[in-house]
């Protein structure tokens, strides 16, 4: 209880300086400014809409359109089991590209092997026109292999980073510099002296092997592959009890019906039909995408897997979130179109704007707001106490020093969730009036493994939490450099130099694999509920590679812990006289 009676009174100094009706000032005109200025990209709706003049019009454009539409999906599973085949036979790129190189080097044996022969004989008239036409073959050999590099990074099969690829492009491109355009002025003291330069400086085993040997050929499971193919292709496109053909039933049941109708809602509802008919086939080669891209890289870890040729810009994590997405929507008979995307700062989460879309674009703007005064006050709450010969006066009466630590960090927490909460409401409030509450329930995928269908106030709830947790940590933050720092302008000044520094790391280190130990890294909660792929704002964060929900709010809670622990320590140890 003197804990929070210390808080209490905490917060009430808080609320009684002047700064604070500054505070309210600024957010209350950047409300309005929000107000004023929220002009969001609304959802694109994907349905089709086809024109006609009747069903007969746009039943013809949907089949003469049907086959295509099929088509992108037939080439992915095509890609797939050629892919899957060449490297289960042995045509792998890997083993096209080491045959090339090794016929190269045989080329260049011969090459030097009928040189020495040459160089043996001391008849100076010997011909030299087999010397020479192996110098050209070796010479075509170098330049085929050079070719093949600079186009083999296309549906690449195997795992070479950039470096090693370069490596080998440079060697072979520096080969084929040295080699001459054979001409018949070349004598045998010049193919000589040629294959011994050579011999010397372009070493096959060391500059090309030590590569090659130590590359690894990805590996795909026939029986894998065949059952995602079955999932995704037979069961949805090709079987005749297939979700595809089922749908097309129902079409050709309702054109059947409604033949020849101009009536603007049979045309619609024939509208929606074929777009949930495209939405099909879309999702599902989304998932044989996808699914294929996850077998691929199966057994590597993400950080490990983007320095590799061919998969730097992969995010594993999107792709699980995406994948499990659309699986739940075929299983299912839904579409995408029927629900609402999670909040994105800038886009409308429906085909229309909402209070919703308007209330998370404002808090992204007054939590930031929020978290700079959050760091004014409580990097000034412990140093300012110092700075004010206060701190004396305080740590004689009958409270421990924990107590009184804790009591300045429960009421800043306070002082976070009052006006954290008061623009919550004023938002959604402003939100209401301006744009109405009318949204579909929203999809979630959480954790890139879970998916919910849930009320879009409650993902304002789950977006709130985050919002929270991030505001610990900064408050977190600013307690401890108001620890350590007596000054309180340097602790204040500190606490903003580290804050810029978060959202620059985040800016510039997101793809860094060591990015996800730092815990700037793990401030955003909210991304790990259907949001990894979205553009955030002030307070948003990319997803980390290798990251999840647990390491996330594990990490989160735990250096809150360890920052508080700190500032007890250093306080408790602190001479205050």
């Amino acid at each position: 209880m003197k804990v929070f009676r210390l808080a209490r009174a905490e917060l009430n100094k808080l609320f009684q300086r002047p700064a604070i009706f500054l505070m309210a000032g600024f957010l209350v005109v950047a409300l309005v400014l929000v107000a004023i200025l929220y002009n969001p990209t609304v959802r694109t709706d994907t349905r089709i809409a086809y024109e006609g003049a009747n069903t007969t019009e746009i039943h013809t454009q949907f089949q003469s359109e049907k086959n295509s539409i099929i088509a992108e999906l037939s080439g992915v599973v095509d890609e797939i089991n050629n892919f899957t085949y060449n490297i289960n036979n042995g045509t792998s790129k890997l083993d096209e590209l080491k045959n090339k190189i090794v016929r190269a080097e045989d080329s260049f044996k011969t090459f030097h092997d009928s040189l020495l022969y040459a160089e043996d004989d001391e008849n100076e008239q010997i011909n030299l026109t087999p010397v020479k036409d192996n110098l050209k073959t070796f010479k075509n050999l170098v330049m085929e292999v050079q070719t093949y590099l600079s186009t083999i990074e296309t549906d690449i099969d195997f795992y070479i980073t950039s470096g090693q690829l370069n490596r080998l492009k440079n060697f072979f491109e520096r080969l084929n510099n040295d080699l001459p355009t054979v001409t018949t002025n070349y004598d045998k003291d010049d193919l000589i002296e040629l294959a011994n330069f050579l011999n010397e400086s372009r070493n096959f085993s060391n500059n090309v092997y030590s590569i090659t040997n130590n590359l690894q050929e990805i590996t795909l499971d026939a029986t894998e592959i065949d059952k995602i193919v079955e999932d995704y292709y037979y069961n949805i496109v090709t079987d005749e009890d297939s979700k595809l053909n089922v749908y097309e039933r129902q079409i050709e049941e309702y054109y059947t019906s409604h033949v020849g109708s101009s009536q603007d809602e049979d045309i619609e509802a024939l509208n929606n039909m074929f777009s949930n008919y495209k939405s099909i086939v879309l999702m599902a080669k989304e998932c044989l995408e996808n699914s294929y891209t996850l077998l691929k890289t199966s057994n590597l870890s993400n950080s490990a897997l983007n320095s590799y040729v061919g998969f730097e810009d992969i995010n594993k994590y999107t792709i699980e979130e995406t994948l499990t997405k659309n699986t739940y929507l075929l299983n299912t008979g839904n579409y995408d179109i029927d629900f609402a995307n999670n909040f994105n700062f800038g886009t409308t989460a429906g085909f229309e704007t909402s209070a919703y879309d308007f209330t998370i674009y404002a808090m992204q703007i007054l939590t930031f707001i929020i978290a700079v005064f959050c760091l004014f006050f409580g990097s000034g709450l412990i140093a300012g106490e110092h700075t004010g010969k206060t701190m004396k006066m305080l740590a004689i009466r009958p409270y421990t020093r924990n107590k009184i630590y804790l009591g300045k960090f429960v009421a800043c927490i306070a002082f976070m969730l009052i006006l954290l909460l008061v623009s919550f409401v004023a938002s959604f409030i402003v939100g209401a009036v301006m744009f109405g509450v009318n949204l579909p329930n929203v999809l979630l995928v959480i954790n890139a493994s879970q998916v919910a269908v849930v009320h879009p106030f409650v993902v304002m709830l789950i977006y709130l939490a985050s919002c929270i947790l991030n505001l610990i940590f900064y408050i977190s933050l600013a307690l401890l450099l108001s620890v350590i720092f007596r000054s309180s302008t340097v602790a204040v000044l500190t606490s903003f130099i580290v804050y810029v520094a978060t959202v620059l790391c985040n800016m510039l280190m997101v793809g860094v694999s060591w990015f996800k130990w730092l815990p700037i890294a793990h401030l955003d909660i909210f991304k790990y509920f259907g949001g990894a792929s979205s553009s955030g704002g002030f307070l948003t964060f990319n997803t980390i590679i290798d990251g999840s929900l647990g390491l996330s709010l594990g990490y989160l809670l735990g250096i809150i812990l360890v920052f508080n622990l700190a500032s007890l320590i250093v306080f408790k140890k602190r001479n205050i006289a």
